[in-house]
């Protein structure tokens, strides 16, 4: 009797669970909040719709509002005629007003969410992350995916290091370590990635310029791209490409204060030197090595500052404390971390190939 009701269950048990045909559903591609002047939330979800056959889709965008991102999740989906569902995010937009008041409310609902995947980007947008998604670049352009495809290509070849949600988590919930997120602008009908927030615990506190973007992402990662402009004391212009860079992080401990060396090694081609007078190019290509090493210190220098002037950690030297020293407190740390020494050392190997003026 047990044996025949377990095998009419077994078979027709997918009978308990909900159902849905795959074109009944509307799956939420990119996500933007922004905070509304009555201080609650909303919400711009895009989507596509599919009409059948060989027809492409359409994209729709939807807005909604509510205190909380469940309660834009039900007012969208009182718009809709399928419901909206979390199985296909690759895009998280959060405005600047929203991350300067805090993010963790949204963030930690998307976190519950297991049909949202881990590696969806996300960004700060620098005005309405509406105003982003409904921007029309291209004629039936999916904005998510073409903002996604945006960040990426940025991340891999340019001078953003790479982020995306489980990143975000990771460096959130990490002691001693802070969250960076690029900054999306709409400009006319584009939109730019004009700088990179640091933000404490869930808030922005402060950004870095579009200038220092490329001794940051080789401060905080390995790279092989990346490309970079400098001007020599006569003028002269040099534009460097990043063929390999490692940063190395040693934590000394003296009478309980750390000291920081972070030595970077960077190889790089020479893709253009522009002289307003001949030059023997080779003769001089040790002076040219020697003053990007020292733009690049002196760029590394500043940025350092503002991050100990705005108490944010991006690089993680709180964690790089942490594994060095068992006594280590995180209420000290944060009373050292103003005055802390940060030692950087650049190391700069040119190979001469590209274009010489």
């Amino acid at each position: 009797m047990s044996l025949t009701f377990f095998l009419v269950t077994l078979l027709t048990g997918c009978s308990f669970l909900p159902s849905f045909v795959v074109n009944e559903l509307n799956f939420i591609q990119g996500y933007g909040y922004d905070l509304t002047e009555k201080d609650n939330l909303e919400g711009t979800y895009v989507y596509p719709v599919f009409k059948g056959g060989k027809e492409p889709p359409k994209f729709e965008t939807i807005t909604g509002h509510g205190d909380t991102s469940k309660e834009v999740r039900q007012e969208t989906n009182g718009k809709v005629r399928f419901p909206l569902v979390s199985g296909q995010i690759r895009l998280l937009l959060f405005g600047k007003s929203l991350a300067a008041k805090g993010i963790f409310p949204v963030v930690d609902t998307i976190n519950r969410d297991p049909a949202i995947g881990t590696l969806s980007k996300m960004a700060i947008v620098d005005g309405k992350t509406k105003d982003l998604l409904l921007l029309k670049t291209q004629q039936n352009e999916n904005m998510a995916l073409y903002i996604q495809d945006l960040l990426e290509q940025n991340m891999t070849n340019g001078n953003i290091p790479h982020t995306d949600f489980n990143t975000f988590m990771y460096q959130y919930s990490k002691e001693g370590l802070d969250p960076y997120l690029p900054i999306l602008k709409k400009e006319g009908d584009d939109l730019i990635i004009s700088s990179i927030a640091l933000l404490k615990d869930d808030k922005i506190k402060t950004e870095i310029p579009k200038h220092y973007h490329f001794i940051f992402k080789n401060l905080v990662e390995k790279g092989n791209h990346g490309m970079q402009q400098f001007t020599m004391k006569n003028d002269d212009k040099v534009v460097i490409e990043i063929i390999h860079s490692k940063p190395k992080y040693r934590v000394q401990i003296h009478n309980g204060k750390p000291t920081f060396n972070i030595q970077l090694k960077i190889k790089a081609r020479l893709q253009q030197y522009s002289s307003t007078k001949p030059s023997p190019f080779p003769k001089i290509i040790n002076k040219i090595t020697k003053q990007i090493e020292g733009q690049l210190e002196k760029q590394g220098r500043t940025i350092i500052n503002k991050f100990k002037i705005n108490d944010v950690d991006p690089l993680g030297l709180g964690s790089k404390y942490k594994a060095q020293d068992r006594k280590f407190r995180l209420k000290t740390w944060k009373e050292d971390y103003p005055n802390a020494k940060v030692n950087l050392k650049v190391d700069v190997k040119l190979v001469q190939t590209g274009i010489l003026d």
